[in-house]
């Protein structure tokens, strides 16, 4: 069941306003969320005292029965204590379909793909690969090879994510964002270049996080640098949640799995 609460949140005007977020998703029965995910127009808000449209990242589980996708989104400054909440992911996954579960659904437990993301931007990513029949893993096998070639222009938050796939011209484009500008940088690549990463995927092992589970890729391997980056201007502008609060003492909680009261 999909659920959803009402939030205070700030825009980086200082504005504060109520908004409706989602704090579980069960998009089989939602497409029209899932088309705004891959949009990326989801929890999108207005602010009405500037006209600033922001995203608003929270803490969100997104489960699809039909594809057999589980995936935690988690805000993206919380990157840095990923090995907690990959515990966290994993821990009620289990108990969710492996221990509390009907026959049923725990017969169907390991078909599932579990993944732990940071930002509403790398679950669009997520569905554009799975959407393209990309394995994920090889995908970030790519982009950080995609990264060795061209460092010099990454930093800091900055963020690299596939923003298309077009098999009639047989290429992928990806995106690097700048956290703190309106600059973006866009770069189209063979799908042979998937196909030559998916060849040396083992060798790629041998670089730390770059392909686990439920977390990996480049995200982890430059955590530390990415953590509490919040930008507040730009094509990522970004409104928090307000944390503890008298009327959302609850929020962050650790668990993923929404709470019906």
């Amino acid at each position: 069941m999909s659920t959803f609460t009402s939030r205070t949140v700030r825009c980086p005007c200082g504005t504060l306003r109520k908004a409706d977020l989602a704090d579980g998703l069960h998009i089989s029965r939602l497409p029209e969320v899932r088309a705004q995910i891959l949009a990326g127009t989801f929890h999108n808000v207005a602010c009405p005292a500037c006209g600033v449209i922001s995203v608003v990242h929270t803490k969100t589980l997104y489960t699809d029965f039909e594809r057999f996708h589980w995936v935690a989104v988690a805000p993206p400054w919380l990157v840095g204590d990923w090995a907690a909440w990959s515990d966290v992911v994993l821990s009620e996954f289990d108990h969710n379909l492996r221990i509390a579960a009907s026959p049923l659904v725990k017969d169907l437990a390991d078909r599932f793909v579990v993944r732990l993301v940071f930002g509403l931007d790398a679950l669009a990513e997520k569905l554009r690969a799975w959407d393209a029949d990309l394995d994920d893993r090889v995908l970030e096998g790519l982009k950080f090879r995609l990264y060795q070639s061209r460092r010099e222009r990454f930093g800091p938050g900055f963020r690299l994510r596939l923003s298309g796939v077009s098999r009639d011209r047989w290429e992928l484009t990806f995106t690097l964002s700048h956290p703190f500008d309106t600059e973006v940088d866009v770069w189209t690549l063979s799908l042979d270049e998937y196909l030559e990463t998916e060849r040396a995927a083992a060798g790629l092992v041998t670089v730390d996080g770059l392909q686990a589970t439920p977390f990996g890729g480049l995200d982890r391997l430059f955590a530390a640098s990415q953590a509490g980056a919040t930008p507040a201007s730009g094509h990522m502008r970004v409104v928090e949640s307000l944390r503890p609060q008298d009327d959302d003492p609850a929020y962050p909680r650790r668990e993923f799995i929404p709470n019906p009261s």
